[in-house]
């Protein structure tokens, strides 16, 4: 089952997913509504946007974290090696969007932002602070989006209990009201008690399409 099949199992509809968005922890779909649906299988992923749409939902909210509209799961049969088939479980996550970060056309730039972003992602997930002050240093003369983005990484921790770490130049956005964040949270340290909360507490994806909304 595809991310168009299940987008309109959820009343929705996909126009388009980009290969470059196909990685190891998913492939990302663009909805007509303006929002993304990922389908992943990493359980650290469904647990963080489980607690993030469950703090957003209470009004707890943060400028440099996409919302989270849905959170659910799916089989799928995975084959091993000698013919067996084991029914694993994929999930779907609908969230909001965060747009490319734009650094124009200066290649001087893009490799000083690239450079910033590589010490925040070793520093944020290994907690070394050299490297976390480092990469706002390299970028202090271009802006605060190094602050910006690292604000909404200890805001998703201290909100979800779940630090999220996968700090690359495609996984950066923009919000829509204009803030630099993590648009992805593909890849995260969660402790057991909050990766169970992805085996029991997302709905299963709908048996059948469900009619989109008239206009």
């Amino acid at each position: 089952m595809d991310g168009y099949e299940i987008a309109e199992r959820l009343g929705r509809e996909a126009y388009s997913d980009t290969n470059d968005q196909l990685t190891s922890e998913g492939r990302v779909y663009f909805l007509e509504d303006g929002s993304v649906l990922k389908v992943t299988a990493s359980e650290a992923e469904a647990a963080v946007s489980l607690s993030l749409m469950e703090a957003q939902q209470r009004g707890v909210m943060h400028p440099a974290v996409p919302v989270i509209h849905d959170v659910r799961w799916f089989p799928y049969p995975l084959e091993l090696p000698g013919g067996q088939t084991v029914e694993m479980r994929k999930y779907v996550i609908v969230r909001e969007d965060f747009a490319d970060y734009d650094l124009g056309q200066e290649e001087e730039i893009d490799t000083v932002w690239k450079a910033a972003l590589i010490h925040l992602e070793y520093g944020w997930r290994e907690r070394k602070q050299e490297h976390v002050d480092e990469a706002i240093r390299l970028w202090q003369p271009h802006g605060d989006q190094v602050e910006q983005v690292l604000d909404g990484l200890r805001w998703l921790e201290a909100t979800t209990g779940i630090r999220v770490w996968d700090v690359r130049p495609r996984n950066v956005g923009v919000s829509p009201a204009g803030h630099i964040g993590m648009r992805d949270l593909g890849r995260a340290h969660a402790p057991a008690h909050l990766l169970e909360r992805a085996l029991v507490e997302p709905r299963a994806v709908p048996d059948a399409c469900v009619p989109f909304p008239s206009p």
